[in-house]
């Protein structure tokens, strides 16, 4: 009964929160902009640590076995963190007024804030094209639902 009552209370608790889609326009609209500025410097933060994670864990492999190489999904992931720094990397104020802008056209409401950020750094990096044609995906995937 104990691991019943556990079981009912852990689901409750924990299921809620792993069905979230993630943040989106809802949350960011609702932020002050100091704090919008917080949550992308947390946010770049923390893609950041990840991609020197992947760094220092292939350093170590390959001190380990000199024949050694990352794996595809090690170099995927990399390469895919990597896309969301550009070179020059705007500042983290700038970053969040592009993402205001972005939100302004209700079009774009439904798109999460992850993939916003990752649309306005392949435009900031030069990748138009990728950028718009992910944009346009995103805009019909929420009108096809309409």
């Amino acid at each position: 009964m104990k691991r019943f009552i556990l079981f009912v209370l852990f689901g409750g608790l924990i299921l809620p929160v792993s069905a979230q889609d993630g943040a989106d326009y809802s949350f960011w609209s609702d932020l002050e902009d100091d704090k919008k500025v917080a949550f992308v410097q947390g946010y770049y933060t923390g893609l950041a640590r990840g991609l020197k994670i992947l760094g220092q864990e292939a350093a170590r492999m390959r001190s380990q076995d000199k024949y050694w190489s990352p794996p595809f999904s090690h170099e995927n992931s990399a390469k895919r963190i990597s896309e969301f720094f550009t070179d020059p990397m705007p500042d983290y104020a700038e970053i969040a007024r592009m993402i205001d802008v972005l939100f302004e056209n209700s079009d774009n409401s439904h798109i999460k804030l992850e993939t916003a950020i990752y649309i306005l750094m392949l435009h900031h990096g030069g990748k138009e094209q990728r950028a718009n044609t992910l944009l346009l995906r995103e805009q019909k995937r929420v009108l096809k639902g309409r």
